[in-house]
């Protein structure tokens, strides 16, 4: 019979991800992980070489980038990234957003698990610029989990190109 559990938090970036669904643990190389991040966040362009992404968002606006592709989506709406296509997001509500990442394989999971850290609350972590440490072990744990980081993270209005 199954079970349910309450999600792990950890505190990834400039987010918390709660994942429900570990792709280690049940989930059957699928992985289904809430995501939280305030105004402004992008992570680096990157491609994932083995996992297609889905983004479902729950609250928010968010603009994303797919193979230089801008597309805005909110409450309802979803956005995929096919695994080897460069991507990137930012969140543009004020409020920040909210939504689920869908991956089919272990290596997003894994990445979070590699570099993120217990969350001590459901808040989001306190903000700070990373050091040149934590950019070089990012880079490390990307390579590591299969994803290529190919640019800086989106600016306001900016695309990948």
């Amino acid at each position: 019979m199954a079970s349910a559990s309450a999600p792990e938090s950890v505190w990834f970036l400039d987010g918390l991800m709660r994942i429900h669904v570990s792709a280690g643990n049940g989930g059957r190389d699928i992985s289904l992980i809430e995501h939280t991040a305030p105004y402004l966040s992008s992570p680096p362009v990157h491609a994932h070489r083995d996992e297609d992404e889905i983004f479902y968002l729950l609250d928010g606006e968010v603009r994303f980038v797919v193979e230089g592709r801008p597309v805005t989506a909110g409450a309802g709406q979803s956005v995929v990234a096919p695994r080897g296509k460069p991507h990137s997001f930012q969140v543009t509500s004020r409020n920040g957003a909210r939504w689920l990442v869908i991956t089919c394989g272990r290596n997003f999971e894994r990445l979070v698990r590699a570099i993120g850290r217990p969350a001590g609350t459901d808040d989001l972590p306190p903000v700070a610029a990373p050091t040149a440490a934590e950019a070089e072990a990012l880079g490390a744990a990307c390579r590591a989990s299969g994803i290529d980081i190919l640019g800086p993270p989106l600016a306001a209005a900016t695309d990948v190109a």
